[in-house]
Order: structure tokens, then sequence, then C-alpha cells
């Protein structure tokens, strides 16, 4: 069970790592801190993200995403290279290629069980003209 909940994770961060748009570069959160990024729904409306349906999300002072938590799971985010590590089941994401639109294309999946016990798996995720996940 863990390793479909960690294949829906990796396809689930292709979701995650979007850009905004570049006319919301210059906001800042309400609180003046500039603690989390401003984004903008369908309708235009704009909110800030610290949670979002019981995950909890950090940033650094660039807007770009550290870690974020979900229920017991911690995972943190690296750049350059692009790089990622959920603590509870010592599993991590890397090796991430991208298309010309800078979506994920094809990452690495590793999880470590235990000292024998080891699972590496490759991703590969396409994309429709519209950017949707085919």
């Amino acid at each position: 069970m863990k390793k479909y909940w960690m294949y829906l994770i990796a396809c689930g961060l292709t979701l995650s790592l979007t850009a905004c748009s570049d006319d919301d570069d210059d906001e800042t959160a309400a609180s003046g801190e500039g603690s989390t990024p401003v984004l903008t729904d369908t309708n235009g409306d704009r909110f800030y993200l610290t949670e979002l349906t019981g995950t909890y999300y950090e940033y650094d002072s660039d807007w770009n995403l550290t870690a974020w938590e979900d229920d017991d799971e911690y995972y943190e985010v690296s750049y350059n290279p692009l790089y990622m590590e959920c603590s509870e089941y010592s599993s991590s994401f890397s090796n991430f290629s991208l298309n010309s639109d800078g979506y994920i294309t094809r990452l690495t999946y590793k999880t470590e069980y235990d000292e024998d016990d080891t699972e590496t798996v490759t991703c590969s995720i396409s994309y429709d003209g519209s950017g949707h996940v085919t």
C-alpha cells in the first residue's frame, strides 16, 4: 500500500511544483512577514497558501517551496539539483527531468524499508497539449 501511496505522491508533485504567473511576484502576505505566497484561483480571487486539507507548506524568502507536512510525514525540498526527501519512510525523489514547459517528465523514487530492503522506481509522466497529466 505504501508503494502505491508514494506513486500517487510522485504524480502529485508534478502539479504542486508548477509555477505561478509572474504578475504576482511582488505580492506579500497580509501579515507583512512574507512567509507565504499569494495564489490566484480560477475566479481571480487571491489567497495565501499555508495549509490545504491538513497539509502545511513552508517557503524560503524567494517563495520556493522548502517543505510540507501531511499527517505525520514531513517532506523537505532542496534545489539545484532538485531533490525531495520524506523522513517518515526514508524515501527520496531525485533525477528530475523537465520538458520545455518546465513540467516534470521523469523522476526517480527510492525507498529504504530497512538495510536489506530498498526499492528504486523511475516514473515517467506525460502531458496533453494543455499541460494536463495523461
